[in-house]
């Protein structure tokens, strides 16, 4: 694996035949994993697995993973035994179990020279690193750190043999008392995460119900548990010397949480855009949490480009004007024209082409669903199903915003044409300008394509492109493109059925 460190570390007892070179096939695949052979078992450890006497090497081979605890062993040995037909070796996994380092939460000190003298000046100097020597010692207490630090001698030439050394811990750093055993890792920052966005809706539900009612009395309960409990989280992992500032720092910022949403949708007025607003935020959270998963696990470069490239490609397409150009072809379309006869202008094409912005978050949630499916060791080198899954969905994920943004561009042009049919001019729609018109020829006879130009007839003017005026007919129903130079166009009011025999509107 590449970046980041390993999480898990699962002991496995392997089994394997093979001749040398298949050893060495073996060694160099767990080497690219960087998974350690611990040993080869002894004769007597291989009878709880194994005849003494079967033909064979047992390995005990250690797994490095990244991810959650549970599922750890059982997807380091599914990986492990999918080489018996990714790399033909004759692999067999006994037994595997996962182990953790505790943390040490021993603090470190620093060791300097100690002063002859117990002066303001010297005390000073101690603290200010002046005397340092250098080393520093890790212990539980100012007694061992001490010990430590005179057990080992002076460097050679140092000059400093004869004066007794003495250790000091950092500025703000309190004289630790007992050091607590944690066996486990600490948590990582979901559970603070969650813990936050909790409190966040529960002050949002507190403006919403009041706090006379049930409701809101919950949201109050819920508020206080979050502020309990961000406490205890950033308590467990805070240095020993420092987890009662923490514990008072976690219950602030869950206080704060929650009294930031109260504020806020108290002071909008608008309690279901903050409901929406907060849901956006749980959104992101989870979104940031997967993608950050996923890219923690990342094997190679081809595996970070199978995700990158088609984010950026997604990014990059609602970039596009073409892309714009679809959403004014599926608008037009029942007018019976296309964007080529309205001249879009460029700008409104990719503001267009930004409708199609759901794409890009689609991908984003396939990626995060892949992330957390890796981190709680869901996706295994040879068992297909949770790829085809993920693939599918992402595939659906991309189609269905395609589809939507397309409906709609359809329903629009639908709506649009229904209000040009009944004597209404439709709403502009990303740079197309519909107004109902009365045309004025300039010339007895009008070249007009598409029908004959009726100057007594209102038509709706779509837009215009190299000399010609896209109209449609209101009365027809029909498009009619006729030349820009040789008519005058002038905008009438809605509900206007007759135009002068000059091309204005008549009362």
């Amino acid at each position: 694996m590449t970046g980041g460190e390993f999480d898990r570390r699962v002991r496995m007892v392997v089994e394997f035949h093979g001749d040398a070179t298949d050893r060495e096939l073996l060694d160099e695949s767990l080497a690219e994993r960087r998974w350690p052979v611990v040993r080869d078992l002894a004769p007597e450890e291989r009878t709880h697995f194994a005849q003494a006497t079967a033909p064979g090497t047992f390995l005990l081979v250690e797994a490095r993973l990244k991810g959650a605890r549970r599922g750890a062993e059982r997807a380091a040995a599914l990986e492990l035994t999918a080489w018996r037909s990714l790399r033909a070796l004759d692999v067999r996994v006994h037994h595997a179990q996962a182990y953790t380092v505790g943390e040490d939460n021993r603090p470190l000190w620093a060791v300097h020279r100690a002063p002859a003298r117990q002066g303001l000046r010297d005390r000073l100097a101690v603290l200010a690193g002046i005397r340092d020597t250098g080393p520093v010692v890790g212990a539980a207490t100012r007694d061992r750190a001490r010990e430590a630090a005179r057990a080992v001698p002076a460097p050679e030439g140092s000059g400093s043999t004869a004066a007794p050394m003495d250790v000091r811990l950092g500025w703000a750093a309190a004289e630790p008392t007992t050091v607590p055993p944690t066996p486990g890792a600490a948590p990582g920052a979901a559970p603070l995460v969650i813990t936050t966005l909790v409190a966040l809706f529960a002050g949002v539900a507190l403006s919403a119900v009041g706090p006379m009612s049930v409701y809101g009395a919950l949201a109050a309960v819920t508020a206080c548990g979050t502020a309990a409990l961000s406490g205890w989280l950033l308590h467990r992992v805070a240095h020993p010397e420092r987890q009662r500032g923490a514990r008072v720092t976690g219950s602030v910022a869950s206080a704060a949480s929650t009294l930031t949403g109260w504020l806020v949708s108290t002071v909008s007025g608008d309690h279901t855009r903050v409901w929406w607003v907060s849901l956006l935020l749980a959104i992101a959270a989870f979104l940031a949490g997967g993608i950050r998963a996923l890219v923690r696990q990342w094997t190679s470069l081809r595996e970070a480009l199978q995700w990158v490239v088609p984010l950026v490609a997604s990014a990059v397409l609602t970039l596009t004007p073409a892309l714009g150009g679809v959403v004014h072809w599926l608008y037009l379309a029942p007018f019976g024209l296309t964007p080529d006869d309205v001249d879009v202008p460029a700008v409104w094409r990719v503001i267009a082409a930004l409708s199609f912005l759901p794409v890009l978050p689609a991908w984003l949630l396939v990626a995060a669903g892949w992330g957390y499916a890796k981190h709680f060791h869901q996706v295994v080198t040879h068992r297909w199903i949770p790829v085809t899954a993920i693939a599918l969905t992402g595939v659906f994920c991309t189609l269905l915003p395609l589809l939507q943004v397309s409906l709609h561009a359809a329903r629009a042009g639908e709506h649009a044409w229904h209000r040009a049919a009944g004597h209404q001019a439709p709403g502009s729609y990303y740079g197309i300008e519909p107004q109902l018109t009365c045309i004025e020829p300039l010339k007895p006879r009008i070249a007009a394509e598409g029908g004959v130009l009726v100057p007594r007839r209102p038509y709706l003017l779509l837009g215009s492109a190299g000399g010609t005026l896209a109209l449609w007919d209101v009365h027809r129903r029909q498009p009619l493109k006729v030349p820009s130079g040789e008519v005058t166009s002038v905008p009438v009011g809605d509900h206007t059925s007759r135009c002068s025999e000059a091309g204005r509107a008549t009362g």
